[in-house]
C-alpha cells in the first residue's frame, strides 16, 4: 500500500504569498516572581510533582519565557507556563524572569484560548490538559461531554479507572467525528457510555475499569455514530458475551495490521446480527 502523500510545504521566504507579518503586541519584560499569579480557575490544574522536580533541578536554559495578561497594581496573571513559574516561586521567591505580556485583563475564555492555541504549538501537553483548557474555554463541544459524563458519574483522568476515562482522544473523536454539533456529539457519547455500562457494571470486578479502556470506547462509539438504528440493549448484551479485557486480548491476537477497535467492532457488529432476518435493523461498521 503506498504511504500517505506529505504536505509540500513552499521554502523560502512567504511573504510574496500571505503578506507582511503584523508587528508582534506583546511586551517583553522583567519582573519579580512574586509579581506573577497563577489562578488554576482560569488555567488547567498543576502537578505538583512536576513543579518540585523543576525547582529542584531549575536551569534558566530550560525555563521558556512565561506568556501573561496585566492585572495592574503590578501584578500579572500567568495564561501559559504556570508550572514553571510555580517552580520558580518554589525554588527562589525573589527570582526575576523575563516574561511576555499580551493583553490587560482579557476575558476568562481568551485567557484559556491563548492557553489553548499555545499548548497546540509546544510539545508536553497531554490531551487531557488540551481538552481541560478548552471547557475553560467554553468551547461546546466539550462543554457538552462534561454535563454527559457528570451524568454518568464519570471524568476524564490520566489513568484509567472505574469512573476516570483516560481516553480523551477516542471521547473527543466520539463527539466530533462525522461533523457533529455538540448536541448531537453528546447524545453518541450519551448512548456510547450507557450502552457500555449496560454491559459492565460498575461493581465487576474484571470489567469494572477495561470497560473504559480506548479500544473499547472507540468500538463501541463508531458503532453507534454510524448506525442510527442501533438498539443499546442488544448491544449491551452483545458486549457481554465476553468480559471487556477479552474482546481486546482477543482481538489484539487478530489484528494486524488492522486497528484493535476495528476488529472488537467487526466482531460486535457480526454477534449482534445475528438471528436478524431484515436488514434495515443491521449494524455494519
Amino acid at each position: 500500500m503506498a504511504a500517505n502523500p506529505q504536505p509540500q510545504w513552499p521554502e523560502g521566504d512567504l511573504t510574496g504569498i500571505l503578506g507582511p507579518l503584523d508587528p508582534d503586541k506583546r511586551v517583553f519584560k522583567d519582573v519579580s516572581v512574586d509579581k506573577l499569579v497563577v489562578a488554576r480557575d482560569h488555567q488547567r490544574d498543576l502537578n505538583q510533582e512536576n513543579v518540585s522536580k523543576m525547582a529542584y533541578e531549575w536551569d534558566w536554559i530550560k525555563a521558556e519565557c512565561p506568556t501573561c495578561v496585566r492585572l495592574g497594581n503590578g501584578l500579572y496573571r500567568v495564561i501559559e507556563g504556570q508550572h514553571r513559574v510555580s517552580a520558580l516561586r518554589l525554588r527562589d521567591k525573589n527570582a526575576k524572569i523575563h516574561i511576555a505580556v499580551v493583553g490587560v485583563k482579557l476575558a476568562d475564555s481568551e485567557e484559556s484560548g491563548y492557553g489553548v492555541e499555545i499548548a497546540r504549538s509546544r510539545r508536553g501537553h497531554s490531551k487531557l490538559a488540551q481538552w481541560e483548557a478548552r471547557v475553560r474555554r467554553g468551547d461546546k463541544h466539550e462543554l457538552a461531554a462534561e454535563e454527559v459524563l457528570r451524568k454518568h458519574g464519570l471524568r476524564l483522568g490520566m489513568q484509567v479507572g472505574v469512573s476516570t476515562i483516560a481516553a480523551v482522544a477516542v471521547i473527543e473523536q466520539i463527539i466530533k467525528d462525522a461533523r457533529q454539533t455538540p448536541t448531537a456529539g453528546a447524545t453518541t457519547l450519551d448512548t456510547t457510555l450507557t450502552t457500555i455500562e449496560m454491559a459492565y457494571e460498575r461493581d465487576s470486578s474484571d470489567s469494572s475499569s477495561t470497560r473504559w479502556h480506548g479500544e473499547i470506547l472507540k468500538a463501541v462509539g463508531t458503532l453507534v455514530l454510524r448506525n442510527a438504528q442501533i438498539e443499546p440493549d442488544r448491544l449491551a448484551m452483545t458486549l457481554q458475551e465476553k468480559m471487556a479485557k477479552h474482546w481486546i486480548t482477543h482481538s489484539k491476537s487478530l489484528s494486524e495490521p488492522r486497528a484493535v477497535w476495528v476488529t472488537i467492532a467487526e466482531m460486535v457488529s457480526t454477534r449482534y446480527n445475528k438471528g436478524i432476518r431484515n436488514p434495515k435493523r443491521r449494524i455494519n461498521l
